[in-house]
């Protein structure tokens, strides 16, 4: 449910399995529904409940040495607090996972495959939290250097997951400096792939980056028209952050098309969404830290918010 994307479902599902689970101590099953339930705890913007959850299970892994799901929850930790612009918090989680992960590898061979997922996750998350940063350069450096290290045969496991991330935001750099054409082929790819299998939040993140790529190219029926679906799509989804990144390329859009009503009305659909996120939020510096990040401020701006 949740990789169809259908995080709320996934939460609808696993509620309560935690404790029926924990009463039957099966440390592999019971630290992987936790993975499985923080994440998309996260993805609906339960962000407090995830990290709740996570942490849960991360002191059983420790505790117990549950190692190979341990990196898993680290990273999705650290996932949580990149959803809300804690890029320094999420950025501890993302290299302690890493970290675990790579010595794993090392230590385990004939288990490669499902620490260099984690590896993989580990990466994409610490590319996107620089990227929020503004540290492109950066990026573009590490995405090089991992796209080189995971042509190994370990790299096998969930690629298709991992790398739909890794191409989002390879996109996003691509159409930043101009690059329209490899751009186009990436996002082009991608949508092919996530409509084949019916994954939902890639669609609709793909859509969203095919509108903006329209917008440089002057086709703004198109891309209003892309824009307009991303959207649909990522509501049904029901993560916040996407959608809000969604409302604001279409406003964004319609400014640059002089269409100053529809343009507000975008600008104000995600000003809700976020401030929705931030009243999620109990922790006050968590919740100052997300309404003060540069692109959030942003979108509050032009929503008059």
């Amino acid at each position: 449910e949740r990789w169809l994307g259908r995080p709320g479902k996934t939460v609808e599902l696993t509620e309560g399995l935690t404790d029926a689970l924990s009463k039957m101590f099966s440390l592999n099953q019971l630290s992987g529904l936790i993975f499985i339930r923080g994440l998309s705890l996260a993805e609906i913007g339960r962000i407090e409940e995830a990290v709740a959850a996570l942490k849960y299970g991360i002191d059983l892994c420790e505790k117990f040495g549950g190692a190979v799901h341990l990196g898993r929850l680290y990273n999705t930790l650290g996932y949580c607090f990149n959803e809300v612009h804690a890029p320094h918090e999420a950025l501890k989680w993302n290299l302690k996972s890493e970290e675990i992960a790579r010595k794993l590898m090392e230590q385990y061979p004939m288990g490669g495959p499902i620490a260099a997922e984690i590896v993989a996750q580990a990466n994409v998350n610490l590319m996107e939290n620089l990227f929020d940063q503004g540290k492109t350069e950066e990026v573009w450096t590490r995405m090089k250097s991992f796209e080189e290290e995971s042509k190994s045969s370990d790299y096998y496991r969930s690629r298709d997951r991992w790398e739909a991330r890794l191409d989002c935001l390879t996109s996003l750099i691509l159409l930043q400096r101009g690059n329209m054409d490899e751009a186009e082929a990436r996002i082009t790819k991608n949508l092919e792939i996530s409509r084949r299998e019916h994954t939902k939040k890639i669609e609709g993140r793909f859509l969203r980056l095919l509108g903006e790529m329209k917008m440089k190219r002057n086709e703004s029926d198109k891309a209003i028209s892309s824009m307009g679906d991303a959207i649909l799509i990522l509501k049904e989804v029901g993560n916040p952050r996407q959608l809000w990144q969604a409302h604001a390329s279409l406003a964004s859009a319609y400014d640059q098309l002089k269409h100053l009503s529809e343009a507000r009305e975008q600008w104000g659909a995600a000003a809700e969404i976020i401030q929705k996120t931030a009243k999620g939020l109990s922790d006050r510096k968590l919740r100052e830290g997300f309404l003060n990040a540069k692109p959030i401020q942003g979108i509050l701006a032009n929503a008059g918010s």
